[in-house]
């Protein structure tokens, strides 16, 4: 019986709610090698909706950035705004958190579970890792590889919002307007990304004016400032060859171009078509 095996919250109905339930942290990956995975679970359920008729947007979840929605991106709605100075959030038992909006409430409990942790020494929250697993919530997992850290900020913001690192406001747009929201903030503590936090360490900084002040970033294929350091300069240039092809090996999420085909899109995978797409992003200019 659909309505009691499926009755993921006991409510007492079989809903969306359930299907939410399942796709955050109860679903397995089909394979030789189950996984929990849910960057592949909710992308889906949203292909299985829209494969029946309905909406590709299942959750019918929206975005700060004027971004389209592609499949899976409800992933990334796991927080409501804070409340007393706090989340409102049940890590390890249900997916409470969600308000179907995607914006920079959620940017700052991705950043909660690994740079406000004290279980975390080493900068990313392993679920394998029980000592570590037991202060986080794995509902911010947003690429699939159960591990919590900077790269899963990055499949927000890039991929999933379409913007960058430095765009405070989330318009789709870094410009003087994020700026001036670093500066009017300066020194807050307790802060969000929408106040300032870029960096996630819960105050607002030089460093985070820093990021809001670099060069507005030339396409997705500006990785590299000068001397092929990390970190967009607003050029295409030998630099960002240098810097993907790390990344790259690294399996860092910003080398994450392409899809099989070489299809633009992030898959997880680092293959080929990454290079394929690339290296299309980079003569296409800015």
């Amino acid at each position: 019986v659909i309505e009691l095996l499926g009755d993921f919250n006991n409510d007492g109905n079989f809903d969306s709610a359930d299907v939410r339930y399942f796709a955050d942290g109860l679903a397995m990956t089909v394979g030789a090698t189950p996984v929990l995975d849910r960057k592949a679970v909710f992308t889906a359920v949203d292909n299985a909706s829209n494969n029946a008729g309905g909406a590709l947007n299942f959750f019918g979840t929206t975005k700060a950035t004027p971004a389209p929605y592609a499949a899976g991106d409800s992933r990334a709605n796991i927080a409501k705004a804070k409340v007393a100075g706090a989340f409102l959030a049940t890590p390890g038992y249900a997916p409470v958190g969600q308000d179907n909006a995607i914006d920079g409430w959620d940017l700052c409990y991705i950043y909660k579970q690994f740079k406000q942790n004290a279980n975390v020494v080493d900068g990313a929250l392993n679920w394998s890792n029980t000592a570590e697993a037991i202060g986080g919530d794995l509902s911010a997992d947003m690429n699939g590889d159960r591990v919590i850290d900077q790269n899963d900020v990055v499949e927000v913001v890039q991929v999933v919002l379409g913007t960058t690192m430095g765009d405070v406001n989330l318009d789709g747009v870094q410009n003087a307007a994020d700026v001036s929201i670093v500066t009017a903030n300066m020194g807050m503590t307790s802060a969000c990304w929408q106040q300032g936090d870029l960096d996630g360490d819960g105050t607002v900084t030089a460093f985070d004016l820093s990021i809001a002040q670099s060069a507005a970033r030339c396409g997705p294929a500006d990785l590299a400032q000068q001397g092929g350091l990390s970190g967009f300069d607003g050029l295409l240039d030998n630099n960002d060859f240098i810097v993907f092809i790390d990344l790259f090996f690294d399996q860092n999420a910003y080398a994450d171009f392409g899809q099989q085909g070489g299809i633009a899109g992030a898959d997880g995978t680092f293959d080929n078509n990454d290079f394929i797409v690339f290296i299309d992003r980079f003569f296409a200019g800015c």
